[in-house]
């Protein structure tokens, strides 16, 4: 277990007030093909985003789903398991689960993973139970410029850009969370 208490996961530092988290629209964080990001999910205490974490995003992902079974798949209790600055070595929030019954070996080739939080309101009917472990207004710089300052061809084209490039889950996460993916699209 890795202890972060001396910072503050998923801060709302680019939070801009008055403007609601994404409810319209595309999500960045899971676009219509399937493919998901979970960049602001721990990452920012990654020591390093290469290829070679996959694995072990894989094995923490699966201790945490392992967890979760374990709770009933009560959301309330998987939630008190952990301190929100307890992440996984990999800097993985210890929240995430994955919901693909695919062996371990499997699950490193599978480009879209259904990866979830089980405190997210998607989950519970409408019920926030993110707060006191994230940021749930917390949006990345590419989500905030997607719908804050970006027409929609622009979102389109951004939207098709990321499509084109053939990502797997991992990849797309790290691009998006390094702003790489970004600064690709505003130099074409």
């Amino acid at each position: 277990m890795v202890e972060h208490k001396d910072k503050i996961r998923m801060s709302s530092k680019d939070y801009i007030p008055n403007v609601p988290y994404v409810d319209k629209g595309i999500n960045l964080c899971w676009l219509p093909n399937g493919l998901i990001c979970i960049g602001c999910c721990g990452f920012d205490f990654a020591s390093e985003l290469s290829k070679n974490m996959k694995k072990a995003f894989i094995k923490a992902l699966l201790q945490n789903t392992e967890e979760y079974e374990k709770c009933n798949k009560d959301s309330i209790v998987f939630k008190g398991i952990y301190k929100s600055y307890d992440l996984h070595e990999c800097g993985l929030c210890r929240k995430l689960i994955v919901d693909d019954k695919l062996p371990e070996k499997e699950l490193m080739n599978e480009p879209r993973l259904k990866i979830t939080c089980p405190l997210h309101p998607a989950c519970n009917q409408g019920k926030e139970l993110r707060k006191g472990e994230c940021d749930p207004r917390y949006m990345c710089r590419t989500q905030r410029l997607f719908h804050l300052e970006w027409n929609e061809e622009k979102q389109k084209r951004f939207v098709d850009f990321v499509m084109s490039r053939n990502l797997d889950w991992f990849d797309y996460s790290v691009q998006m969370h390094t702003n790489s993916l970004l600064k690709e699209f505003s130099e074409m």
